[in-house]
């Protein structure tokens, strides 16, 4: 689960230093590129309404493998370099699986790692930065290299994939099958517990700060790279830094 939340946010944070290279690709300007944002964020937010409504009731197992394997063919196929609206579609399923694999690791963890689960999230979480953190300066060491962009979308997406087979054969030698983790039927009780807490006005404070982190982050990390390069002249390497 750590090595595919690792590859999951490497793969959600290559795109600013690699959206120069794929502006230049299919002849866009920056309000074509902001595109793959908004697709990836409609697709994303679909995802989270969705499941959040069933995610008790989901086998957590399946519901974190099924997202893994679509994550990691929405990036190959954007690899390819499609005609342009089929690249918007591919951000947009790439949107929906990132945000429902996001979703459902944390809650596969803290299924299985119920006596240390604040531990376990820490670690997961942590992890995930590194990956986020190493996306752009692979990105750039690869393009810097004379390799088109299109190769770091192939080695993401190969990675997930061996990652997702590994995920299979651990499950199956320790016998933990698809239907291990079985799922978690609410009672009234806890039904009221839910209640109470989408009404929690501290919910909504921290609903309302990450609403704003999601606007900062699509809204401006994406462009970091791109604004490193276009106005301070760096390389494509110092740019990918600024991530």
């Amino acid at each position: 689960v750590f090595g595919a939340v690792f590859f999951m946010c490497m793969s959600n944070n290559i795109v600013g230093p690699l959206l120069g290279d794929i502006m230049a690709h299919y002849d866009i300007r920056l309000d074509g590129g902001g595109l793959m944002s908004m697709y990836q964020n409609i697709g994303g937010t679909a995802a989270i309404i969705l499941f959040s409504f069933v995610m008790d009731r989901l086998n957590k197992t399946v519901a974190f493998t099924v997202p893994m394997f679509f994550l990691a063919l929405s990036l190959l196929l954007i690899s390819i370099a499609p005609p342009y609206a089929i690249f918007m579609l591919m951000f947009l399923f790439f949107g929906i699986s990132f945000s429902t694999m996001d979703m459902t690791g944390n809650a596969l963890v803290s299924d299985v790692q119920q006596k240390k689960c604040n531990t376990a999230l820490s670690l997961m979480h942590g992890i995930a930065s590194i990956g986020a953190v190493a996306a752009p300066l692979i990105a750039s060491v690869i393009t810097e290299n004379g390799l088109p962009w299109q190769t770091v979308y192939t080695a993401v997406g190969c990675f997930i994939f061996a990652v997702l087979a590994v995920y299979i054969l651990v499950s199956v030698y320790a016998r933990q099958s698809l239907k291990a983790i079985k799922a978690v039927h609410l009672d009234n009780k806890e039904k009221g517990a839910v209640k109470r807490f989408i009404t929690d006005k501290h919910v909504w404070i921290a609903v309302l700060c990450t609403l704003m982190f999601g606007g900062y982050q699509s809204g401006i990390l994406v462009w970091v790279s791109q604004y490193f390069k276009e106005v301070f002249g760096c390389g494509q390497l110092a740019a990918g830094l600024g991530l």
